[in-house]
């Protein structure tokens, strides 16, 4: 018997590779051959992982459609499988993902979309920060105050694009009900993607 590091090198390329070398060593049972049982379970976990995909990147997948959503979300999964088993560190590379991708290259901004998709995604799950001590802040001696740094709380993150995508992201929320013209000509736009307490908020800045 192979050592246990190539069996599991060889289901997980079983899984997302559609790597046929263990179909022969699945015993086969009910009438299915291992063939069969393997490309049960690929369509079960490539299946869960682009739910969990579709959670974080709702207005991505509607920008495409859920069945090229699908088609993509199975392609990223194969080319960057999450090496967490927490779902909720899934898809972290979309964004460039979809920068290389021809079929979505008439949609610029959509890898910039996916990059504030995934802030708030991390902001949303971001644990929570100890509030600033205003007042142990003043009781800094003055000369001790030019080495004072200042950083983002956990729930906090800064993003740039060239593209309104604050506009595409709030038009594209299912409860949006307002006016859907979207300029691109508006030019980029710096973000401050944020959580106060329970409330989520996108707030652009000069």
């Amino acid at each position: 018997m192979p050592p246990l590091r190539e069996i599991q090198e060889a289901f997980h390329a079983a899984i997302f590779q559609n790597d046929t070398r263990l179909n022969n060593q699945i015993t086969e049972r009910n009438g299915l051959s291992g063939g069969t049982r393997l490309n049960i379970y690929r369509s079960s976990v490539l299946g869960i992982q682009t739910d969990a995909l579709a959670a974080v990147y709702p207005v991505i997948q509607r920008l495409v459609g859920e069945p090229f959503f699908r088609t993509i979300g199975r392609d990223y999964l194969r080319k960057h499988p999450s090496p967490s088993g927490d779902l909720h560190q899934l898809g972290a590379q979309m964004s460039g993902f979809l920068a290389m991708l021809t079929a979505v290259s008439e949609l610029p901004y959509l890898a910039d979309v996916a990059r504030l998709e995934w802030a708030w995604h991390r902001v949303f799950h971001a644990a929570n920060d100890t509030d600033l001590d205003l007042q142990a802040l003043a009781n800094i001696p003055a000369k001790k105050q030019a080495g004072i740094n200042f950083s983002l709380r956990n729930g906090a993150l800064l993003l740039e694009s060239d593209y309104p995508v604050h506009r595409i992201w709030e038009v594209n929320q299912e409860e949006y009900a307002d006016d859907e013209t979207i300029d691109l000509a508006e030019g980029g736009v710096h973000l401050l993607i944020w959580r106060n307490g329970f409330e989520l908020r996108i707030d652009p800045l000069e």
